[in-house]
């Protein structure tokens, strides 16, 4: 899989990840996102978490990334 990243990106993420937690919270399928974030982040250094599709919840066939959701 190719994936663009933008110049920059590795050194936004390391100071990023030096403040605040990374996560990834994503309306796409799991297999999907991890294939482009395991281009982005291979060996699992800024994120900490990944939430997928799964994880939202579903109105009437459109996926909302709803953060009250426990």
């Amino acid at each position: 899989m190719f994936v663009h990243q933008r110049p920059g990106l590795r050194e936004f993420l390391l100071s990023m990840r030096s403040k605040f937690a990374l996560i990834v919270f994503t309306a796409s399928t799991k297999d999907y996102a991890d294939a482009v974030l395991n281009v982005v982040d291979p060996t699992g250094e800024f994120f900490m978490h990944r939430l997928y599709r799964h994880n939202c919840s579903n109105l009437k066939g459109y996926f909302l990334k709803n953060l009250n959701v426990s």
